[in-house]
């Protein structure tokens, strides 16, 4: 009797493990044969807003124009015409600006958005940058911008 007992559990259990495994076949089944579905698209933001000439507030501009009347060759020399921005040199002849008192370290230089580091001592030589093609220089003093 509990020859027949035994067999007639592992029959049992063998049906279940076959009925689970069916299951879990249709479900696989069922998600390979949905690939219609897109995925989530977050959405856009869309700033709006009017370009006009005058630079923002805090913010000074030097053109093309004003650099080739002013016969400004270096950086360094065409930034000291802004307001608040003063020109000197230190002990190895290096044009240094300071922007409202405070030096290269302090103050970040961006060009084209690229930020300008000299990994020795952090100041930046602004005579060894040249405005022959450059289209405008802007200064800004404030607060600092998150873009």
């Amino acid at each position: 009797m509990s020859h027949s007992h035994a067999t007639l559990h592992r029959r049992a259990l063998a049906t279940a493990l076959l009925a689970s495994l069916a299951c879990l076949a249709a479900a696989h089944a069922e998600d390979a044969a949905d690939k219609t579905v897109k995925p989530f698209e977050l959405g856009r933001v869309v700033v709006l807003g009017q370009r006009t000439a005058q630079p923002p507030a805090g913010e000074s501009a030097i053109t093309r124009e004003q650099l080739d009347a002013l016969n400004r060759d270096t950086v360094g020399e065409a930034v000291a015409v802004a307001p608040g921005v003063a020109l000197s040199n230190n002990s190895r002849n290096e044009s240094l600006v300071y922007v409202r008192g405070f030096d290269p370290r302090q103050v970040p230089v961006f060009l084209d958005g690229i930020p300008q580091y000299v990994p020795y001592d952090g100041y930046i030589d602004f005579g060894r940058f040249t405005t022959f093609d450059l289209a405008e220089i802007r200064v800004a003093k404030g607060a600092a911008s998150l873009l």
